[in-house]
C-alpha cells in the first residue's frame, strides 16, 4: 500500500514537539512507528522493537504503508482508534501520563462532569488535526447528531426520548425483580406442597390431585401462584388452590359443569392443556384466571350435589334398618 501524498501533523496531547506522518486517506491513517518514537522518546530502530513486542490484539489492526521519499520502507499504519489503544500499552513516562489522563477522562465521564460539555463543544468545531481526524472517523449518523447539548438546548422530542429510555430501564428492572419473585414463590410453593403431601391431613384423593398438579407444574413450567391472567388453569388446579376435598365423581361433575358454563358464555369450546392425571399425561380442559368464577360456581355445585347424594344415601340406609 502506498500513496503519492503525505502530511505531518502535530500531536501536542502526546508531546509538545510531537509530529507524526499521516496518509491522505479519509479518514487519515497514522504512522505507528512515528507515534511510538514520540511517546517513548526513542529512535526509529527501538520503536520497531517496541512495536514487535505488542500483542496481536493491536498489531493485527495495522497495515503496511510506504510513505513517499527516498529510502522509505513499509511501515505500520492504523486508525486513530487503534493509535489510542496502542498508547495504553507503551512504556515510558509520557505513556504513563497519557494513561492517567485517560483514566481521569473516564472518571469525569462516569461522574457526569458537566465541564466535559464545553470541551466537547470546542472539539466539535476545532481545526486541530486530531479533532478533525476523530470527527472524520465517526460514523455518518453519529456526525449528524448534535454534540454535547446542554439541558436548555435539548428539544422536546429529545427530552421525550430520554424520558422514554429511563422508563424502559425502570420497567426492565421491575420485570427482573418480578421474575426473581416468581422463582422464589415457585420454590416456596413446591416446598410447601411436598410438606403437605407427607402429612396425614389430606385424604388419598386430595393427595392425588396435589401430586398431579405438582408434576404438571414441574413439567409444563407453570404454577398458579404467579396469578398470570393468560396462564391456563384447570378445574383440578383450582380445587387445589381452594383446598377443597372432592371425590373423583364430584371432580368429574365440576369439570362438566365448568365446560357447560364456559361454552354458554363464550359460545366456544375451552382450550386444552397437557396435564398429569393419575400418572398419565392427558389433554384436559383449560381456562384463564378470568374464568375462575365459573370454575368456583361449578365446584360449589358439585359439592352441593355430592352432599345431597350423601344425605339421601344416609336416609335410605336408615329407613331400611
Amino acid at each position: 500500500m502506498s500513496s503519492s501524498a503525505m502530511q505531518m501533523i502535530p500531536l501536542p496531547f502526546i508531546r509538545e514537539d510531537a509530529k507524526i506522518r499521516i496518509t491522505s486517506d479519509k479518514p487519515p491513517l497514522i504512522s505507528v512507528i512515528d507515534m511510538i518514537m514520540s511517546v517513548c522518546e526513542t529512535n526509529n530502530n527501538h520503536a520497531w522493537v517496541i512495536f514487535k513486542r505488542l500483542s496481536n490484539e493491536v498489531t493485527t489492526k495495522c497495515s503496511d504503508f510506504k510513505f513517499p521519499g527516498r529510502g522509505q520502507r513499509d511501515t505500520p499504519i492504523c486508525t486513530l482508534d487503534t493509535i489510542l489503544i496502542i498508547m495504553q500499552h507503551l512504556p515510558g513516562a509520557v505513556a504513563a501520563k497519557n494513561r492517567e489522563k485517560t483514566a481521569e477522562t473516564m472518571r469525569r465521564y462516569f461522574a457526569g462532569d458537566p465541564t466535559l460539555h464545553d470541551e466537547i463543544d470546542r472539539n466539535a468545531t476545532s481545526s486541530d488535526p486530531v479533532c478533525r481526524i476523530a470527527r472524520a472517523s465517526m460514523p455518518e449518523v453519529a456526525q449528524a447528531i448534535p454534540t454535547a447539548k446542554r439541558a436548555s438546548e435539548v428539544t422536546n422530542d429529545e427530552l421525550y426520548q430520554l424520558q422514554l429510555a429511563e422508563k424502559r430501564l425502570d420497567i426492565d428492572e421491575r420485570v427482573q425483580a418480578l421474575e426473581i419473585k416468581k422463582a422464589r414463590d415457585k420454590v416456596n410453593f413446591f416446598v410447601e406442597s411436598m410438606r403437605i403431601l407427607k402429612s396425614e391431613d389430606l385424604d388419598d384423593i386430595s393427595k392425588g390431585l396435589l401430586k398431579d398438579y405438582i408434576q404438571s407444574s414441574l413439567v409444563m413450567g407453570t404454577s398458579v401462584v404467579y396469578n398470570n391472567e393468560d396462564q391456563p388453569i384447570t378445574v383440578s388446579d383450582r380445587v387445589v388452590e381452594l383446598g377443597q376435598k372432592l371425590d373423583y365423581k364430584q371432580l368429574q361433575n365440576a369439570g362438566i359443569r365448568t365446560k357447560d358454563l364456559y361454552t354458554s358464555k363464550y359460545n366456544e369450546e375451552p382450550a386444552k392443556v397437557r396435564r398429569n392425571v393419575n400418572g398419565r399425561w392427558l389433554d384436559v380442559n383449560a381456562y384463564k384466571r378470568r374464568d375462575i368464577p365459573l370454575i368456583d360456581q361449578a365446584v360449589e355445585s358439585a359439592l352441593a350435589v355430592g352432599k345431597n347424594q350423601r344425605q339421601i344415601t344416609q336416609f335410605t340406609s336408615l329407613s331400611q334398618q
